[in-house]
């Protein structure tokens, strides 16, 4: 890996400081990747300046959060299926776990519009024959 930087790098202990900065900023990148992706962060615009702040640190926390009980997380039963309802094929990476939570999330949310609208199971299975 290289890394670019303006600090001034001398030392063992400058360099390995400058790295672990690098990494840092790849968990926080992987934080708005996974907002962006499972929640739609970009399909709407929120122009008030409080809001978009809100937004941000909510993302960071919850991020934060995962990030924290991770150990835990990958002691759980249930992470093996969600790795794999991200199409982890048997891995387990906090990439397919991600996906895996989208995708129920996404399930959650379609399910919750089907039960108001009240579409009954024969609609549903015309519907999804028009999308499989």
């Amino acid at each position: 890996m290289l890394l670019l930087t303006n600090h001034s790098v001398v030392t063992y202990q400058a360099a390995l400081g400058i790295y672990r900065i690098s990494l840092m900023r790849s968990k926080i990148e992987e934080v708005f990747k996974f907002v962006k992706n499972a929640v739609g962060w970009e399909e709407f615009q929120v122009r008030d300046w409080e809001s978009i702040k809100n937004l941000i640190a909510t993302a960071f926390f919850i991020g934060g959060y995962f990030y924290q009980i991770e150990p835990q997380l990958s002691q759980h039963p249930a992470i093996e299926w969600l790795c794999q309802l991200g199409n982890g094929k048997g891995k387990v990476t906090r990439h397919f776990f991600l996906e895996g939570l989208r995708n129920l999330l996404i399930h959650h949310h379609v399910e919750r519009m089907r039960t108001q609208s009240g579409i009954t199971d024969a609609e549903w299975e015309d519907m999804l024959s028009l999308a499989l």
